[in-house]
Parts: structure tokens; C-alpha cells; sequence
């Protein structure tokens, strides 16, 4: 859903949200250009109206919420973030602050951020997905190895995150299908 604009600043061009058929083919753009960050995780909402948007400005890199229907763009965090995640209802958003802290927030953006959880060991480490039951939370974290494994949160109790899966060369990206999850 992104395409490149004509505005370069350095080795990143602006970039504008854009749908695209399966050929590939332009079919419509949605708010205004921005500069993205890195990892471009853009994430769409579960209902697919809304994308989480990492952009680059000139305090660094905050998250945006792109109303797709609507058109608009609307600034989410405030004080640094480079990544988000959306609850399987799509009504909240899990960030990722830059201190390793995970907070939990109305899409909406209204009320107050509530702590959800730390990453033990890698600060700016993502999460990249919310169980479809709302239980956990899965994201990346290096446990002393130098290479990241798949870590999960649970999203209620204790909150405490775990390893659930260890690997001799890394576990990146880590998403969850529908069903059970247990403990490993």
C-alpha cells in the first residue's frame, strides 16, 4: 500500500499510502506524503479503514493513524515510537515506546497510554502481532544470543513476557493464527 513520490531527501523518498489492484495497477491514494521510517511496518486495522503509519519528522519518528475512508492523517504518539500493532478488534493500538516500554491506547487516540508490558532485552524490538483471542502479544527479543527469538506477552495477569520459541539462528517476525497458545 505504499508507492513513491517524486520528493527525495536522501536514500528515502517521501512516500504516500496508495492501494493497488493485484496487477498492480494505481487505484487510489489516501492522505499526504510523508517521509517513512526504516522498517516501513505499516499495519492496516482488522476492518481495513485505518493503517498505522511510522513517520519521520523533524522530533523523530512518531506513529500516525491513516483514515482510510476519510482520507485524513492524524498524528498518534508523541514522544517517539517506530512501531505499532492493532488489537484484534481493531479499537486499540499496542506502541512500542523507544525505552523498551509497551503501551496500550484507544485507536481514537483518546484516554490516557496504559502500560502493557517491557521488552526484557532488546529496547527496539517490535511487537508484530495480537493473538486473534486478544490473549497474547508476540514480538522479538534477544535473550544474550545476539539474534532475536519469538517472545510472547500475555495482555492480562501478571503481563509477563516469555521465550516461546529459541532457535540456533533467529525468529523474526512472529505472527499467531487462530487457535490456542500455550506455554513452550
Amino acid at each position: 500500500i505504499v508507492g513513491p513520490n517524486s520528493g527525495d531527501h536522501g536514500i528515502y523518498p517521501d512516500l504516500t499510502l496508495t492501494w493497488v489492484d493485484r496487477t498492480g495497477r494505481r487505484l487510489r491514494t489516501v492522505g499526504k506524503p510523508f517521509r517513512p521510517f526504516l522498517n516501513e511496518s505499516i499495519r492496516l486495522s482488522p476492518d481495513e479503514s485505518q493503517a498505522i503509519v511510522p513517520v519521520v519528522g523533524k522530533d523523530g519518528v512518531d506513529l500516525w493513524i491513516a483514515d482510510l475512508n476519510r482520507d485524513t492523517f492524524s498524528r498518534f504518539t508523541f514522544t517517539g515510537s517506530a512501531s505499532g500493532i492493532w488489537s484484534p478488534d481493531g479499537r486499540k493500538v499496542l506502541w512500542a515506546a523507544h525505552d523498551g516500554n509497551r503501551y496500550v491506547r484507544s485507536a481514537d487516540g483518546s484516554g490516557k497510554d496504559e502500560f502493557l508490558y517491557h521488552n526484557p532485552l532488546c529496547l527496539l524490538c517490535f511487537p508484530t502481532d495480537w493473538s486473534s483471542d486478544g490473549k497474547f502479544i508476540a514480538f522479538g527479543d534477544r535473550l544474550g544470543k545476539g539474534h532475536l527469538d519469538l517472545w510472547l506477552a500475555p495482555a492480562a495477569g501478571d503481563r509477563k513476557p516469555f521465550q516461546y520459541i529459541e532457535s540456533p539462528s533467529g525468529t523474526y517476525e512472529g505472527q499467531i493464527s487462530p487457535g490456542k497458545i500455550g506455554r513452550a
